[in-house]
């Protein structure tokens, strides 16, 4: 027994049948065989799998290839399909622009800018959009580039072809795609404008192309596929590369042709190597499966348990992460919300800035604040609002430029900038900045649209800092101001539209309503409130045929009808009534307009009422035209012959005595020849052919005057009432006419109270008047200012309206029995005019008459009226005289004789030039007539101031009008005497004329 071995109780038995040879060897064979086992059969089953799915993809590589193809196929389809409808979409939004062009925005810049603004924000792939006009010249173009110069196409052959076969073919087209401003693609949608077969010019939408196409494609496509765009074989966009080769190792190319507008482009598409898996040869396949399943089988454990352990751990920090994620989230969101909310209360940009501050400064504590509104025209940043700024820096950042300094270049890129240590950082120059300490600083652009509108510039004094999410919560906040900004903009906008135009509507002279269509108005002006009566409220709400009388309103309503069917204006004359039941003429112009989404009718209505009274006023103006051009032609030689008929009747009157036997035949005689004279004046005072002679005078003297006649005519039935004003102011007027003008009224006022049985009463009154516009009033006739008002009033018989109408017509007269030639009035009414005055009379059967004259006061005092001196002055001085008429030679140089002047008698102006000539050192003074034979008046005054310069010339006519149309210097005479004249009137100017006394053009009136 060895040492060390314990001893056994096991005894050998010996009779026990010996193990057979190997037999641990087989059992370590089935152990292993049984360990094998499962990795033999994955092996055989693996290469079984193998086998088959080798053989299914060689059998299937076919059908694999048609599937590819015809899903690729589809898709290209359906990017086709949403290529050709995102274009008209995009055609049709250009065609409302080109039909509210044709209508609203024509030739409206600012009109068709509004709308461009408007049809850009909502598709953002119309980059811009454009009007040239038919010379092909871009004239306008939003957004705006101030920058660049006008675009004239025509230097642009491809362009210029491209518009004109767009015009020719009279449809929208689309142009080659091209490098844009912007250095991206873009094509030109081009539509003609066309008017009656005649250009109007070319609305230009300019698509960007990547953004038009991004637009197009889908979520699938773009992220499954390679997609290429050519035109005319350019490149116009690309996603992804597309590989060239064959089946299997690279998907198939599937190539569509795509009509735009016209225009084809290509389209080619290819799966992508995530979404196309090529099959690979079969020893290569099966090697990696092989390997694969190895490799899977011994690590799939380990694996199982690493990953189980690394995944557990990772949702750890994953739930962590997302946890601070979701609660910074929802923080940004309540800011954001918070933010919204004041915003949507803020109505314009000052309480926009005031209520981002703050909600900034609390929310995440910065020191220094401010807001830039930025101004396109200037090109420049200005400080809109601020908190937190020294005052020392305030100067120093009230304006920024574009491109220069952070805030610059964050406002021309925009981009959000963020600046770790501004005072530190060695760009920042500027010693306020310094001074203030401030370290990191956030610029963040407001934009709207890609548009910047301003600019947020926030700061820390501490070391201090946005958490990483920071700047991307400033640039949520800062686009949520900016359409906050652009919405208190257009709300600016839209506030000031409204109240220009309410403006107009109130403004407006005529009336003007708006009515839907079945005739209810909305709406009424001012105007139209005082036209009728009524206020506002009164009519809003009541039926439009309301306003129209009874007749008018079953004849001319039904007709109105038409504006709604045929769309047109209607243009007629009609009688509204007032609220007091009166009617008023007008003139109304209707027609069916479209507001927003509604059709309403607007109606203007213009008051006839002046314009019926400027035509009675232009047709008595043409008739006294008419009257002083005949008047014209006949009153020269008829006031030569009345010259000598009432020149001799008076110089035989003057030699006889009251007991004379025929002293009453040449007292008739005289008094004829005067009547006819007066009947002449009253003609061409008619007719404007004899011109006043105007000063300020009192019109009180005037009354005086004619009141202290009227005593001599009047019969004792008649009481004469005078009602003068106390310091009544001066008016520029002719004594001697509104003598006659008062003498006129007061005859006509007797006549009409004799006509009544009761006691007649004339009442003549002056008074001083203001006239201003007030509102509710109807518009007075005269111009605003201050008048002298002359009133002459009566008891008598009254006037009917018939005669009320007709009352200044000449040679109209009630009176019969040749007792008037109803000049009398039409005369009144003719001076009046003639001093810029103006006459309204009020009458009824029965009550009397009142004639109410107004004239305009002048500054300054008024000249006293004297009465002309019946004594003729007298003189010895030497006269020569010319007239073709023998008689009114004779009788003129009677009457010179008579008050002791000599006088030399020429009878044309060839022998009183000659007479002039040979006693040029004796003659005083000439006498001419302006119309003679061989050589007239005019040329007969230039030979003589060719003489004698300064000789003193006075010209003695029938027709005054000829005097005035003396205009040259050396032809204006010192005086003008009508004919016919007394002697006493000849003498009077004769002196005032050789003594340097008499106005130019004083022409003397005839006997009244």
């Amino acid at each position: 027994m060895n040492a060390g071995t314990e001893p056994t109780n096991e005894k050998a038995d010996l009779s026990a049948e010996p193990p057979p040879p190997h037999a641990a060897v087989q059992s370590a064979a089935e152990r292993w065989l049984l360990r094998a086992l499962p990795l033999v059969i994955f092996f055989c089953l693996a290469s079984a799998a193998l086998l088959f799915w080798w053989n299914d993809v060689e059998a299937g590589q076919e059908d694999d290839w048609r599937e590819f193809q015809r899903h690729t196929a589809l898709v290209a389809g359906q990017i086709t399909s949403r290529l050709e409808e995102h274009y008209r979409m995009h055609l049709r939004a250009l065609e409302r622009v080109q039909h509210a062009w044709a209508g609203a925005y024509a030739n409206n810049e600012r009109g068709f800018r509004q709308e461009a603004v408007i049809l850009c924000g909502v598709y953002p792939a119309v980059g811009a959009l454009g009007w040239a006009d038919p010379d092909y010249v871009l004239r306008w173009l939003e957004p705006a580039d101030p920058a660049a110069p006008p675009v004239d196409f025509k230097t642009q052959p491809e362009r210029w072809m491209e518009m004109r076969t767009a015009l020719t073919a009279r449809r929208p087209a689309v142009s080659t795609v091209h490098p844009s401003t912007r250095g991206e693609p873009g094509a030109l949608l081009i539509l003609p404008l066309t008017e009656n077969d005649q250009c109007l010019g070319f609305l230009l939408g300019a698509l960007r192309m990547p953004q038009f196409l991004d637009e197009c494609l889908m979520d699938r496509a773009s992220g499954q596929f390679h997609i290429a765009l050519f035109d005319a074989d350019r490149a116009i966009y690309q996603r992804g590369k597309i590989v060239e080769g064959e089946f299997p190792h690279s998907a198939p190319i599937v190539e569509r042709r795509v009509d735009i507008g016209g225009r084809v482009w290509a389209l080619r598409l290819q799966a992508r190597a995530g979404y196309f898996v090529p099959v690979q040869p079969w020893t290569e396949s099966f090697l990696v499966w092989a390997g694969l399943s190895v490799s899977g089988i011994m690590a799939v454990m380990t694996w199982m348990l690493q990953a189980r352990t690394k995944r557990l751990a990772d949702q750890h920090d994953l739930l962590q992460e997302s946890d601070t994620r979701l609660r910074e989230r929802v923080r940004s969101l309540r800011l954001l919300n918070e933010l919204g909310a004041l915003l949507r209360q803020a109505p314009d940009l000052n309480l926009i800035c005031a209520a981002t501050l703050s909600k900034l400064r609390d929310a995440f504590g910065f020191d220094v604040l401010l807001f830039y509104r930025f101004d396109p025209q200037e090109q420049k940043l200005k400080l809109q609002a601020h908190h937190g700024v020294p005052p020392e820096m305030l100067a120093d950042v009230q304006t920024q430029t574009l491109g220069t300094r952070f805030a610059g270049r964050a406002a021309q890129t925009g981009e959000i900038v963020v600046v770790e240590d501004l005072a530190a950082d060695p760009r920042e120059n500027r010693a306020s900045i310094k001074q203030a300490h401030l370290h990191y600083t956030v610029y963040a652009p407001v934009k709207h649209s890609d548009k910047v509108l301003g600019l947020l510039a926030l700061s820390y004094r501490s070391q201090r800092h946005l958490p990483p999410s920071g700047p991307e919560l400033l640039t949520a906040i800062a686009d949520a101001v900016g359409v906050a900004a652009s919405n208190a903009q257009h709300f600016e906008q839209l506030r000031s539209s409204r109240e220009f135009f309410q403006s107009l509507f109130d403004s407006a002279t005529e009336a003007v309503f708006v009515e839907t269509l079945d005739g209810r108005l909305l709406m009424a002006n001012p105007r139209a409130c005082q036209l009728l009566g009524y206020t506002a409220d009164e009519l809003v709400g009541r039926p439009s045929s309301d306003l129209f009388t009874p007749e008018d309103r079953h004849q001319i309503l039904p007709r109105t009808d038409d504006r709604l069917q045929k769309d047109r204006e209607l243009l007629f004359e009609a009688n509204y009534q007032t609220k007091d039941g009166a009617p008023v003429a007008v003139e109304i112009s209707t027609r069916r307009v479209r507001v927003g989404l509604q059709d309403l009718v607007i109606t203007f209505s213009r008051d006839l009422t002046v314009r019926r009274r400027l035509e009675q006023e232009l047709l008595q103006a043409q008739t006294m035209e008419s009257i002083g051009t005949l008047a014209g032609g006949i009153a020269h030689d008829f006031n030569n012959q009345l010259s000598g008929i009432l020149g001799f009747g008076s110089l035989a009157l003057n030699s006889m005595k009251p007991g004379d036997p025929h002293y009453s035949e040449v007292l008739q005689m005289v008094s004829a020849a005067e009547r006819a004279a007066t009947f002449v004046q009253q003609l061409l005072t008619l007719g404007r052919k004899s011109p006043p002679k105007p000063h300020p005078i009192n019109l009180n003297e005037v009354v005086d005057q004619v009141v202290h006649l009227l005593r001599h005519s009047l019969a004792e039935s008649v009481e004469v009432r005078v009602e003068k004003a106390l310091h009544l102011p001066a008016t520029n007027a002719d004594p001697v006419q509104w003598e006659q003008v008062l003498m006129n009224l007061c005859l006509n006022a007797r006549d009409a109270v004799l006509q009544t049985p009761r006691r007649g009463v004339i009442t003549i009154q002056t008074l001083a008047e203001d006239i201003t516009p007030a509102p509710g009033r109807a518009t007075h006739a005269c111009p605003p200012g201050r008048y002298v008002v002359v009133t002459v009033a009566d008891n008598g018989c009254g006037m009917d309206a018939v005669t009320r109408q007709r009352l200044f017509e000449p040679f109209f007269t009630t009176k019969r029995g040749g007792r008037n030639v109803g000049l009398g009035l039409a005369m009144v009414f003719n001076t009046v005019k003639g001093h810029q005055g103006h006459i309204e009379v009020e009458s009824e059967p029965g009550v009397g008459s009142c004639f109410r004259i107004w004239l305009p006061v002048i500054e300054g005092p008024a000249q006293p009226v004297v009465p002309e001196n019946a004594d003729a002055p007298r003189g010895e001085e030497t006269i020569l005289l010319v007239d073709d008429d023998l008689s009114v030679l004779e009788l003129t140089r009677t009457m010179l004789e008579r008050n002791g002047y000599t006088v030399v008698t020429a009878r044309d102006a060839i022998e009183g030039l000659e007479l002039y000539k040979q006693n040029c050192g004796k003659i005083h003074m000439v006498i001419t007539d302006l119309i003679m034979p061989k050589v007239n008046g005019g040329e007969f005054i230039a030979q003589l101031r060719q003489i004698t310069p300064k000789l003193k010339i006075m010209v003695s006519t029938g027709y005054s009008a000829d005097a005035t149309a003396l205009t040259k210097s050396d032809q204006r005479p010192q005086a003008v005497i009508q004919k016919p004249f007394k002697m006493a009137e000849l003498a009077r100017i004769t002196r005032q004329v050789l003594d340097g006394t008499a106005p130019p053009f004083a022409v003397a009136s005839p006997p009244s």
